[in-house]
């Protein structure tokens, strides 16, 4: 049996051989060995070199949402996703919910007026949810970086 690395060759796999996508996680050019972790071990595949670019967002989404005191999307979810911020620029707290069905106590976040939220990573790429504790006026800022 042997391996092969997708951004290695430009050919697909043989019957006998095992695939393996290489996605590095680091920019520049960097030579290093590419060493695969098993279960009952690791395994070394040899040396590579190469210049690689980590994508950079280029794209920053600005979306104004409503407050309102019924749950709303923030955001659709987006793969694309390379950073996502939040003002509250409302006259109420905002409860924020890394996915759906936000409640004012069931959220990830709770947002003062005039508070700033910011996506941790790894980026989180699904649904963003929020109400307001209470009706007011003002809106969400919703600011979603993408290459």
């Amino acid at each position: 049996m042997s391996w092969f690395a997708d951004s290695m060759i430009d050919r697909n796999p043989r019957f006998d051989e095992i695939g393996l996508i290489v996605r590095p996680i680091f920019a520049g050019s960097d030579p290093g060995v590419l060493t695969v972790q098993l279960a009952s071990g690791s395994l070394s595949i040899g040396n590579i070199s190469g210049s690689f670019t980590q994508p950079q967002p280029n794209i920053g989404n600005l979306t104004a949402i409503p407050a309102a005191p019924t749950p709303v999307i923030i955001t659709s979810g987006n793969l694309s996703r390379m950073g996502l911020t939040i003002f509250n620029d409302s006259s109420q707290p905002l409860c924020l919910r890394l996915g759906s069905s936000v409640t004012t106590s069931m959220f990830t976040v709770k947002l003062v007026p005039q508070d700033y939220y910011e996506l941790p990573g790894p980026i989180y790429t699904g649904v963003v949810t929020g109400v307001w504790t209470a009706s007011g006026s003002g809106n969400a800022l919703s600011t979603e970086l993408v290459p």
